[in-house]
């Protein structure tokens, strides 16, 4: 496990993803705020591999309702 922070810690989700791409079977993301089509969710969708995630919701939609019809749709 990692802690994400981007510029804080120099870690960033998509750094970790692509080192791990094919490299694992289930993923887990936390996320406040997700919109328009991640790579992150893309390819692991089209990988068939495991994604759990979780995201904020509100009446701001901080995570798109595409992000969670995507989901369902899976």
């Amino acid at each position: 496990m990692k802690f994400v922070a981007g510029g804080i810690n120099g870690e960033y989700l998509k750094g970790i993803h692509i080192s791990a791409r094919n490299k694992t079977d289930s993923v887990k993301i936390a996320v406040a705020y997700a919109s328009g089509d991640p790579d992150i969710l893309k390819d692991n969708f089209n990988d068939n591999v495991r994604l759990t995630f979780w995201g904020r919701y509100d009446s701001t939609v901080p995570v798109s309702t595409n992000i969670l019809k995507r989901f369902l749709d899976n």
